[in-house]
């Protein structure tokens, strides 16, 4: 047929809720004409199978798109995306990602730089990101902001919808509930929701998406009974906020040391939230190894504590190096000797930062630091969005022998450590798969009974919500222990009990309840799932 037209193109709506909603816009003008077929065909960021399938474009790589050299070379929305190393570009819709971080993205440090550094990665392999706020660098193409806590997620994300923001990225499990009383009500705007250690799906725009950490933790534990010099070492870890998930990568922890050396005992002592958010250290102590007291932040007198209790090697949870710094401090002035440190969250959490973020030396003492590495998994996230084949679903990944492509891992510090003796006990627990973690025969310390041979706690990824144990534990395995008098680092053993909410909690035994709360409260690992 024939019609008059100055232009004739598609553009994607972005109801993402709607089946694949295209939207047909039409422009006509006095005295020029179209030939067309009886139905146009789907224009650019449509999915295809050959250029047939495609108007006034080809099919690149699955999708309908045609090539450029800058943005006015495509139709409005899509944009010019050019590939690494590449002069011409191809047209692609852009996807506008806001990230909020519970800590500070670019403080080199822990868990939210983790995320900070995975949207980089994924920005740089899809390079139609966008969102980014106006106050932000140059080369950051997505938006996000620092120390959201969950009270401010309904109006940050009001905020950031009503700034064009397709998907929310909420890096906690804190903010899992709160994105969760919101999300619905942007359904219809196509606002698409990942929380990140949520394990709560709700379906069709908010999904989960995390990995199996405790396999890192496993390797972590195994380092550190090697590297300490008891037959039954003393090791000691940094609970941070009480979850099912920190339990469960204290008791990997265990789980390793038990594996190369079974009389390993794991001291835990709890920070109460992922850091120490007061604005400067509270805390005066002064360890017997201390020639005065000293003011800390939560974190290094956890470490302190758990320095004076014996232990060889101190790891944590914590969302920044805290640990790993005091322990370097400590060494360097003599204070203690033969005693290591676990980063935690960042690859290169054993290196001092240099001028500009560059990689400087290892800190004294840091054996190496379990991580994450979100950038294969975000990159896989936001592919499947632009392409329009995400569903609302849990995705949990084990950790693979690749470490590029692998969500979780361990890092070793190569001057204190056997890389080759890493390398192969990395390949043992890739081949024995995450459920090998938890499988008996396993005695606890009392709050569940023992696991026998042939039973195992694992997470089912078919049916991610019916409250698996995985999912639940607040339990600890024979071997975990804690101080019967949390003030007294040099007090009596016990075995530990994770925090529950079933009784009182003596003074010190958890050091800060989440920000918000009144003090002692936010602390039950039962609540907290």
């Amino acid at each position: 047929m024939r019609v008059p037209c100055v232009s004739a193109w598609l553009r994607l709506g972005l109801g993402w809720s709607r089946a694949s909603a295209w939207v047909l816009s039409l422009s006509f003008a006095s005295g020029c004409t179209a030939i067309t077929g009886g139905d146009l065909r789907p224009g650019i960021g449509a999915r295809c199978a050959s250029d047939s399938d495609c108007h006034a474009a080809s099919c690149f790589d699955g999708l309908c798109s045609r090539r450029c050299s800058i943005d006015i070379d495509c139709p409005k929305p899509a944009i010019c995306v050019s590939s690494e190393g590449s002069r011409s570009g191809q047209c692609q819709l852009p996807l506008s990602v806001m990230a909020f971080y519970i800590g500070v993205g670019t403080a080199q440090e822990g868990w939210s730089l983790t995320h900070h550094e995975g949207l980089l990665s994924a920005q740089r392999q899809l390079g139609y990101l966008r969102g980014a706020p106006t106050s932000s660098p140059a080369d950051v193409r997505f938006g996000y902001k620092d120390l959201v806590f969950p009270d401010a997620i309904p109006s940050e994300v009001a905020q950031a919808v009503d700034g064009g923001a397709q998907v929310i990225i909420a890096n906690s499990f804190s903010h899992r509930d709160a994105i969760l009383s919101v999300a619905a009500q942007y359904e219809d705007r196509g606002v698409r929701f990942l929380t990140c250690a949520g394990f709560e799906v709700q379906p069709p725009n908010v999904g989960s998406y995390f990995g199996y950490m405790e396999q890192a933790w496993y390797i972590a534990g195994r380092t550190a009974a090697l590297k300490a010099s008891a037959t039954s070492p003393r090791l000691g870890i940094i609970g941070s906020f009480i979850t099912p998930e920190v339990v469960r990568h204290i008791n990997a922890f265990a789980r390793g040391a038990q594996s190369v050396k079974p009389g390993s005992l794991v001291e835990v002592r709890w920070l109460g939230f992922w850091f120490d958010y007061s604005p400067q250290p509270i805390f005066a102590y002064q360890a017997a190894f201390m020639p005065s007291p000293q003011s800390l932040y939560a974190e290094e007198l956890l470490t302190a504590q758990l320095v004076d209790a014996g232990a060889e090697v101190v790891a944590h949870q914590a969302d920044n190096q805290r640990p790993v710094q005091k322990i370097h401090e400590w060494l360097g002035k003599g204070w203690i000797t033969g005693v290591y440190a676990l980063g935690n969250d960042n690859r290169y959490a054993c290196y001092q930062q240099g001028p500009g973020g560059a990689r400087g030396a290892a800190y004294r003492g840091c054996l190496g630091s379990v991580y994450w590495n979100w950038g294969p998994l975000y990159g896989r996230l936001f592919d499947a969005m632009h392409r329009g084949t995400w569903q609302a679903q849990n995705v949990v990944e084990p950790i693979a022998s690749n470490a590029a492509i692998s969500v979780t891992g361990f890092e070793l510090t190569p001057e204190l450590g056997d890389p080759a003796a890493l390398a192969v006990a990395v390949q043992s627990v890739v081949a024995a798969g995450p459920s090998a973690i938890f499988a008996g025969p396993l005695r606890t310390t009392g709050q569940r009974a023992d696991l026998s041979a042939g039973q195992a706690i694992r997470y089912d990824p078919d049916d991610p919500n019916n409250g698996q144990e995985w999912r639940t534990m607040c339990w600890f395995i024979q071997g975990v222990v804690q101080k019967s008098n949390p003030n007294d680092p040099r007090s009596p053993d016990e075995p530990a009990r994770v925090p529950d909410g079933t009784g009182s909690l003596p003074a010190g035994r958890v050091l800060m309840s989440p920000p918000g709360l009144p003090v002692g409260e936010g602390l039950s690992c039962k609540q907290n799932v």
